[in-house]
This record gives structure tokens, sequence and C-alpha cells, in this order.
């Protein structure tokens, strides 16, 4: 399935401690961040363009405290949200509201059906019968985002053609949604 294909929700984090009217300015603020950053040309414009014309769903999420971590303290669970998709290069905005300090107040990125639609992608699901037990089954329910402790343990388990199936679905589903549906499974609407 090509992405212009798939349907496309715009998520965003934002700190618990604004009013609901601030929470949706900040992200709003931070989704005009998500376009500018992607222009025409570039390989996100697809889906945006997609979401932008036909889909337009925001979700926004209790991203929990925001700071930049100055004087000893410790950075804010928005900031370390923000980190954590940097790292898994996550393409996402964000928005520094100036009358608040330049602090961080929204994030942004867009997430493809794969992640949320669990009914048309469900997690991998397996059984197989135990080697020292033949009556017995055991059900395994795989949504490790982490692929090498799902595969190591199909390894360790003797399940090479099984190995063969999840690889086939995790690109199927695709690695950065793997880590995605993980990722927000913990938040709460804002």
């Amino acid at each position: 399935m090509r992405d212009a294909e798939l349907e496309y929700r715009m998520y965003g984090l934002v700190p618990y401690n604004l009013s609901p009217i601030q929470q949706g300015i900040q992200y709003g603020h931070a989704v005009v961040e998500y376009m500018i950053g992607n222009p025409p040309d570039s390989d996100v414009m697809d889906k945006l363009g997609k979401w932008m014309h036909y889909d337009k769903t925001f979700i926004i999420l209790n991203g929990g405290t925001t700071n930049l971590g100055f004087q000893g303290e410790g950075k804010g669970s928005l900031n370390k949200y923000a980190d954590e998709l940097r790292l898994k290069n996550i393409k996402f905005a964000d928005f520094h509201e100036p009358d608040l300090g330049d602090q961080l107040t929204a994030v942004v990125f867009l997430v493809d059906e794969r992640v949320w639609n669990k009914k048309k992608y469900p997690n991998f699901k397996f059984i197989f019968r135990t080697k020292e037990i033949k009556d017995e089954f055991i059900s395994y329910d795989i949504v490790d985002t982490d692929t090498d402790n799902v595969k190591n343990f199909l390894i360790d388990k003797g399940e090479y053609k099984l190995l063969e199936v999840y690889e086939s679905w995790e690109d199927s589903i695709g690695k950065e949604n793997l880590f995605l549906r993980e990722f927000l499974k913990n938040f709460k609407l804002a």
C-alpha cells in the first residue's frame, strides 16, 4: 500500500498544566511548524497533503511537564519525549512559546493507520505447541518494539518459520510504526 493511500492523524503532545484552549493553540503552532518544515518537494509532503486535504484528525495528548533542564533540574517529560522521537528518527515538529520563556509547549507528528487501527493491522500473535507436552498450547501476543528481542525469542524457541512470518508482518507494519504503537499506548487525551 502506498503511503498516500493510508489514513493519517496528526498526534501532538502538550504540557498538562496549560488550559485546554492554550493546549489547542500550542498544538496549532506546532502543526504550522510541521507544515513549514516540509516544503512541497519533501518526502513527507504526500502524507501531509493527504492529511491536510482529507483526514484532518487531531489527537492532542497529555505530554506531562516541560523543563529545559537548567541548573541541575531534570528535563521535563515532554522534552524527554521529543528526545525519544528524535532518537528514533520520527519526523516531528515542536513549538517553544516565547511568552513562557521559550519552553517547549507542543510536539506534533503524523501517524498512519498502521499504528492506531488494530482491527485492520492487528498485533502479531501466534500459538504453538510446546515440544515437552504434546497437548499444551502456548499463545504469545508480541507487541515488543525491540524487534531484536522478538527475533531472539523466536530463535531461542527454534521457531524459524515463525520468524519468517514475523519479519513479513514487521515489514508490513514498518519499524517506525512498531515504535509508535509502543510509544503512544500510555498517553491520555489532554
